[in-house]
């Protein structure tokens, strides 16, 4: 399945929008690759575990990195040592609820990613994502330009930090006004594939900004349900 591409300005997130995206999403991700990785590292991310370190790079190629295999196994040792770093110090806080420090050491964490030969900011920021997926945000290239944080800054990323931070709670702030209290309860009324915030807006974010897919407007919706959307045409 191909998404129509257009060209299209940047819209803020609606409770609309991310349950459209979210579904969109299951459909063109059937593989679901980020549920296959979870499967086979279990319930806790341990980049200090090789097999864990190894299936988190397999995963990163499977979300579109280009991390040579080749390079595998000299990079599994280096990926513990960061582990090793900064796993103790991630933020428990969830992304609404992230405060300046959290932000900080989200961004270092990036930042020595980076560090890391074959790291480019798409693998750094996927990869932080998978060991703090509630706090952490994905993106790639497309994402980056869209916000205009390209570059390799660490900085860069915390301002994508604070603005997906933004976004979530006016989300949440929406489904409260809906009976949905918190994030888990939105993820499940919604029956979304992703279980996180960070992982909800980022389906958002890479299905109106990498694949440019514009979400019906409100005049389109009013103009669909007219036409009669939930009766059975006749011959």
């Amino acid at each position: 399945m191909k998404l129509a591409q257009r060209s299209t300005a940047y819209q803020r997130p609606t409770l609309f929008g991310v349950v459209y995206t979210s579904r969109l999403f299951s459909e063109i991700e059937s593989q679901n690759t980020l549920a296959v990785f979870r499967e086979k590292i279990g319930p806790t991310l341990d980049l200090q575990n090789p097999e864990h370190a190894q299936a988190l790079l397999e995963w990163l190629n499977k979300w579109g990195c280009r991390i040579t295999k080749e390079s595998f196994q000299q990079m599994v040792p280096i990926l513990a040592d960061w582990f090793q770093k900064w796993a103790g110090r991630f933020p428990r806080a969830a992304l609404p609820n992230l405060e300046a420090a959290d932000l900080d050491i989200l961004a270092g964490a990036y930042g020595d990613l980076l560090a890391i030969k074959e790291f480019g900011p798409t693998s750094a920021a996927k990869a932080l994502f998978a060991v703090c997926s509630e706090a952490a945000m994905p993106w790639d290239a497309a994402i980056q330009a869209a916000f205009n944080l390209s570059g390799r800054e660490p900085e860069k990323y915390r301002k994508m930090l604070e603005k997906s931070g933004h976004e979530a709670a006016t989300l949440l702030a929406e489904s409260a006004q809906r009976g949905m209290s918190d994030g888990k309860s939105l993820l499940e009324k919604i029956n979304s594939r992703a279980r996180t915030l960070p992982e909800l807006l980022d389906q958002y974010n890479w299905v109106t900004i990498t694949r440019r897919h514009q979400i019906p407007s409100c005049e389109d919706l009013r103009q669909w349900v007219g036409w009669g959307c939930c009766q059975m045409s006749t011959p």
